[in-house]
């Protein structure tokens, strides 16, 4: 916390972190303290449900995976407590199965090992609002014997974005599945028996993409070349695997669309990074030795579809609120913001295991805002934050979507592990406007 931070009360709340690992509950101990929380600790399951009993905590931070009691059986015996405390699951492991089972056991929030001090400060925070509402409910309206504050309107409005998490969580809103007929190319375009003539065919049958992929061919990237006239000739022109990734970059911009007003402005800043990275950490590859493992399509797709969970958390708050948010938690995108940055990553994460893009874009996707590099899957991190370095130079706006701002030692640390000078990154930002106006024009 900055020295400019104002403190919290010391009579915040209580606080009991049940880990087996003596290093996490020291810092998140070192953490809570400097907060103003009171802080509990145990280091196995059974001495934490003991002292839910004897010491009466208003959260818990349960680790998910322990020896002994897990978190999973943890939780499943913590129902039977009255009125028991509000739980936040904190794991290493990033799984979103074992994440949607236990917050279905009645746990409140998901933090990722290493936890990031913004999303704990808020975690924590919307579990004791949570705490202090049922207990409000338990007791008819009267007081509640909780050493917290008392509840404001923004404290009301937090907990209602909260609850429309949770519920996105949970599956009560549904996520959306990938078209058939993207599955389909995807097939066909992997499959090297299959003919430009097949491929052309499933792109006709949805007449919006053939389109959209026709204008494309003949943008201004391509003004050298002839006018192509029909879709064989945009498949050939625009590349096999790059139509794949274009189908799918057309589904993404029609996903979340919003007829008007400031959610629209909003989804409009997210898509415009999403395109212009992603055809950043492509044409990066090409500068790339290919020993480092990287590929184009799959560097694409990552830059592509990282802040898809920020687009889809905008959408439903804008247009599927329904209950969940009166209209003036909807006018209020500050707020919405706020549960973007907090959530994006893990809900994003969800999307793109359902839709079933393989390993290092779900694992990518679920770490893009990290300020260090992941112990796996770092080489997708690093090419991560050059491709959106880049796309901040192409779009010239800032990043909504977080509060962190990549730092030029960390941007020339990643352009060292690929062995790309930075003069080389300011040039190919202007050699890649074309490709990006391509794109995003050509699906406005």
């Amino acid at each position: 916390m900055s020295q400019g931070t104002v403190p919290v009360k010391a009579t915040q709340g209580r606080v009991l972190v049940v880990d087996d690992e003596e290093p996490v509950r020291v810092a998140l101990g070192r953490t809570l303290r400097r907060l103003g929380y009171e802080m509990l600790e145990a280091a196995h399951g059974e001495l934490g449900l003991q002292m839910v009993t004897t010491r009466q905590p208003d959260v818990i931070i349960l680790d998910l995976r322990m020896p002994g009691m897990d978190g999973h059986t943890f939780m499943q015996r913590l129902q039977a407590y009255p009125s028991p405390p509000r739980v936040i699951v904190m794991s290493g492991q990033g799984n979103i199965d074992d994440v949607i089972k236990i917050l279905r056991w009645g746990a409140v929030d998901y933090l990722r090992k290493p936890w990031n001090l913004t999303e704990l400060m808020s975690a924590v925070t919307r579990a004791l609002e949570m705490k202090r509402q049922s207990e409000h409910d338990r007791t008819g309206g009267a007081p509640a014997p909780s050493l917290a504050e008392p509840e404001t309107p923004d404290s009301k409005r937090h907990a209602r974005f909260a609850a429309l998490q949770s519920k996105l969580r949970q599956g009560e809103i549904v996520l959306p599945s990938i078209p058939a007929i993207l599955e389909q190319l995807r097939t066909l375009v992997e499959d090297p028996k299959s003919s430009l003539d097949q491929i052309a065919d499933v792109v006709e049958r949805d007449s919006r993409m053939a389109a959209d992929l026709l204008r494309m061919a003949n943008s201004a990237q391509f003004s050298h070349m002839p006018r192509a006239t029909n879709t064989k000739t945009a498949v050939t022109r625009l590349g096999l695997k790059h139509v794949s990734n274009l189908a799918r970059t057309i589904f993404l911009q029609g996903l979340c669309n919003v007829r008007s007003g400031p959610y629209r402005d909003l989804l409009a800043s997210v898509w415009r990074r999403s395109v212009a990275r992603g055809v950043s950490m492509r044409a990066l590859c090409d500068l790339i030795d290919p020993s480092a493992g990287v590929d184009g399509d799959t560097a694409y797709l990552i830059g592509l579809m990282a802040d898809v969970g920020a687009s889809l958390l905008l959408w439903v708050t804008c247009e599927r609120a329904g209950e969940n948010l009166t209209s003036e938690d909807v006018s209020d995108t500050k707020t919405a913001l706020e549960m973007v940055r907090r959530s994006h990553e893990d809900v994003g994460k969800a999307l793109v295991e359902r839709w079933n893009f393989g390993k290092a874009i779900p694992s990518t996707v679920a770490q893009h805002h990290r300020e260090a590099p992941p112990i796996t899957d770092a080489v997708w991190w690093n090419l991560f934050v050059l491709g959106d370095h880049l796309a901040s130079k192409i779009v010239e706006q800032r990043d909504i979507t977080t509060d962190r701002t990549i730092s030029e030692i960390t941007i020339d640390r990643c352009a060292a592990e690929f062995g790309i000078p930075r003069v080389v990154l300011s040039q190919l930002a202007g050699d890649l406007r074309a490709e990006y106006e391509s794109i995003e024009f050509g699906l406005d």
